[in-house]
């Protein structure tokens, strides 16, 4: 073999092994919870008010007429 392939061959080899190291390494620490203990619900009764539209809706301006009947199709 020449010097060049000889060369080439060493540094696919050590990139194989530095790939290969990294793979086992945990750069970022596993997360610490914050707090154990489950916090505590609230009871405070919220009435909604049932004037005020749940969810907020567009009516038709225009006239809703019905579709003409097709006949049935055999």
């Amino acid at each position: 073999m020449t010097t060049r392939y000889r060369t080439l061959i060493a540094l696919g080899a050590a990139a194989a092994a530095l790939s290969l190291a990294a793979c086992g390494k945990s750069e970022a620490p596993a997360p610490e919870a914050t707090s154990a203990a489950p916090e505590a619900q609230s009871t405070e009764w919220t009435q909604e008010n049932p004037t005020e539209a749940a969810v907020p809706v567009d009516l038709p301006t225009t006239a809703v007429t019905n579709a003409p009947a097709e006949p049935a199709a055999k």
